[in-house]
């Protein structure tokens, strides 16, 4: 009990507020997270002032909250250019004659919106528009498809680049022991694990119910879908440009000559990826939006998106500046005291005590307040077992993607079966549970033990 202090005191009570706020009260979680700071503050006693201004100044100027609030803004764009109807048209032609080909379609299009955003709840409403009506025209019932879609949403974390990807580079444990490009490459490999796991949970989902070819009346060829929506692939430059200046070969020799590391070496992926994606998604889809002198309509979608944000931003200035007061208590130290005397556990054990840890806190939390609360910690604790920086990162990202598949709270699944129309949407937990999340488990402790090799 000596190791127990108040950093960790303040956690628990961080992480109990939060959980009872938003599943007892129905609180969103931004407010959730506002009472767990405040009740967190009080184990500050006479520093309470102090810890508080402290505390929000860093939640308020931490730098993942522009890329965070403007990948919303993408999200809205992307709807309304329909860029990802184009995309999914593209893959509609390549897969859409073989049995399954919609639930096929719908999670490559998961993975395609996971690789420019990272949103677990936006990728179930864009890909969710418009893959669930077709999935249940081609004889996936409506809690089947529900439940693809929630599990594909997985995908939007899983998949490079995420808010939280950027947020554990952002965390003060973390900051400085992991490149950005680094992590990048390394969560596209455990990323596309995850896909494959999920093509073959659709091609067990297709012999099961028997469900049949799209009617190939309704595909296009894959030519006719290229020429027509082949634009709609530009949107993948807007991670590849970034990626490609701030590491590989690209990189080094714009250090060695024109740029110089100093320059190379100002360029942040955390403004640039959401920056580049949504410029590339208004000019390819520009002829959806209204034009630039019609300022009435502009206005309107600004100000309709605009109503997501406080609780965008709201999540993130409270789960740093919680974080932050945590880490003003001593939370750090004394998790590394912990970890220190438990030295001797075998790596495969710690990496799923980490990984069960996350999938509790899952339930409740949505991924940027579960790593948020354990991020530090599980990082200390699976980097003091040998695993590299960016592989303790890219597990970590993978047991919080599950997010949306484990009960009591999963937006993704609220927002996929308002589209299916289904009733009843705790009807598909079972197979979110067994399927979903303890396929992405698995590949995650097999990531971590070296099993399934990543770069």
């Amino acid at each position: 009990m000596g190791l127990i202090g108040p950093g960790i005191i303040s956690l628990i009570i961080f992480v109990g507020v939060t959980i009872i706020a938003s599943v007892g009260f129905k609180r969103n979680i931004a407010w959730s997270m506002c009472l767990a700071w405040l009740a967190s503050l009080l184990l500050a006693g006479r520093n309470i002032p102090s810890y508080a201004v402290e505390s929000l100044k860093a939640g308020i100027i931490n730098e993942v909250m522009y890329p965070s609030i403007c990948f919303c803004f993408m999200a809205e764009m992307m709807r309304r250019t329909g860029i990802i109807k184009r995309l999914v048209t593209i893959l509609n032609s390549i897969f859409g004659r073989i049995p399954g080909g919609a639930g096929y379609v719908s999670t490559m299009a998961s993975a395609l919106m996971g690789a420019v955003s990272g949103s677990g709840s936006g990728n179930a409403a864009v890909s969710g528009s418009i893959t669930i009506p077709w999935m249940m025209e081609s004889g996936f019932s409506d809690q089947l498809a529900t439940t693809i879609v929630t599990g594909n949403a997985t995908l939007g974390m899983s998949i490079p680049p995420s808010t939280s990807m950027f947020l554990m580079l952002a965390m003060p444990a973390i900051a400085g022991k992991c490149e950005a490009g680094a992590l990048y490459v390394a969560c596209l490999c455990g990323g596309m694990y995850v896909l494959a796991y999920r093509l073959l949970t659709v091609f067990y989902y297709t012999k099961r119910y028997k469900i049949r070819a799209v009617d190939r009346s309704s595909l296009l060829p894959l030519s006719e879908a290229l020429r027509t929506g082949w634009k709609s692939l530009l949107i993948f430059f807007g991670v590849f440009i970034p990626l490609a200046l701030t590491s590989g070969p690209v990189s080094e020799w714009l250090s060695a000559g024109p740029f110089g590391e100093d320059g190379v070496g100002s360029i942040d992926m955390m403004i640039w990826i959401p920056t580049l994606l949504v410029l590339i998604t208004v000019l390819e889809g520009r002829k959806y939006l209204p034009k630039i002198t019609e300022v009435k309509k502009w206005r309107e979608i600004i100000v309709g998106d605009i109503m997501s944000y406080p609780a965008v931003g709201g999540t993130i200035i409270f789960s740093f500046a919680g974080s932050e007061v945590m880490t003003r208590l001593g939370l750090g130290a004394e998790m590394e005291a912990i970890f220190a005397n438990l030295s001797s556990m075998p790596a495969l054990v710690t990496i799923m005590v980490v990984g069960v840890i996350l999938l509790i806190l899952a339930g409740p939390l949505n991924s940027t307040g579960t790593l948020v609360t354990m991020g530090s910690v599980g990082f200390v604790a699976l980097t003091s077992v040998g695993l590299r920086p960016a592989t303790a990162l890219t597990i970590m990202l993978l047991f919080a993607a599950t997010e949306g598949c484990v009960p009591p709270a999963s937006t993704p699944l609220v927002i996929a079966s308002g589209i299916s129309g289904l009733k009843d949407p705790s009807k598909c937990f079972k197979d979110l549970m067994f399927i979903y999340t303890t396929g992405s488990f698995v590949i995650a402790t097999l990531v971590g033990v070296g099993i399934l090799p990543i770069l």
